[in-house]
């Protein structure tokens, strides 16, 4: 992705940072039968070189932190760039590939790390679902899927540290305690019986 001005120069560049296996690159390409295989398969071997930075534009001063494709679904990758600062999170997608479902679970995760980052998500999707989210991951406004239009409306920066943020290793770790301790008592009631 790339930011242009007006004139046509190029003053951002950003390159994709989690590619897609088999999509975007070939995970044990070094192997023939599998470079085989893919290439029969795809048509072509994928070959692509992630992006080593992480996507961050400027527009009208305002700082974004740009996501392509399912990036917005590791928790960590956002995490590490609003460790950076305050943005305005973006993600630009293509849903096709997903499905109605996957399609509604990709955005669902959109909504997570909005409400992780306490940023604002602005969210364009081809085919998928496109809408801005709220610091808290609320849907502000939205379009139905693969459905032509704009959204227009307001986002702030936000300045305020979310509970996330600050303690971002509590919530996966009381999960799996709340997990366990949920297996141990049902296996405890199965037992009794």
């Amino acid at each position: 992705m790339e930011r242009i001005s007006p004139k046509g120069e190029i003053l951002s560049i950003y390159r994709k940072r989690h590619l897609v296996p088999y999509g975007e690159f070939t995970p044990g390409a070094w192997c023939p039968v599998i470079r085989f295989l893919v290439k029969r398969q795809a048509g072509y071997l994928p070959d692509l070189r992630r992006g080593s930075n992480p996507g961050v534009f400027f527009f009208k001063k305002i700082p974004l932190a740009i996501f392509i494709c399912y990036e917005d679904i590791f928790s960590e990758e956002v995490a590490a760039v609003i460790a950076k600062g305050r943005f305005v999170l973006v993600t630009l997608t293509n849903d096709s590939w997903l499905g109605t479902l996957g399609s509604a679970q990709h955005f669902a995760f959109a909504s997570l790390r909005a409400a992780e980052a306490g940023s604002y998500l602005i969210r364009a999707a081809n085919t998928g679902i496109t809408a801005y989210l709220d610091k808290r991951g609320r849907i502000v406004k939205r379009l139905p899927p693969a459905c032509r239009g704009i959204l227009l409306g307001n986002v702030n920066l936000v300045s305020e540290k979310t509970f996330y943020q600050r303690f971002p290793l509590l919530t996966p770790s009381f999960s799996i305690v709340f997990l366990i301790t949920i297996s141990l008592f049902h296996r405890k009631m199965h037992n009794e019986e």
